[in-house]
């Protein structure tokens, strides 16, 4: 079941990312960073443009990979280390 809410830790990545790549490639970055992608905390990457971000989710059963498009011009992204 999708669950997201105000009780997940959210962790944006401060360096764009390749929206091409899929889930093995987000927990494969999230490893290099030092993270565990089955820890339950969401990660979040934004594309070099800024106006696409994927956030990876551990659910119990699997990965869950939220893909929203952007309505709005650019996302405002706070610089946090990843």
């Amino acid at each position: 079941m999708f669950n997201l809410n105000e009780n997940n830790q959210f962790l944006i990545s401060n360096a764009p990312t390749d929206m091409r790549v899929g889930v093995n490639a987000m927990c494969g970055k999230v490893r290099q960073a030092g993270g565990d992608p089955t820890d339950g905390k969401v990660y979040v990457f934004v594309g070099k443009t800024r106006k696409v971000m994927k956030l990876l989710h551990w659910e119990r059963g699997g990965y869950v990979m939220y893909y929203p498009k952007s309505v709005i011009r650019d996302f405002l992204v706070q610089k946090v280390r990843l």
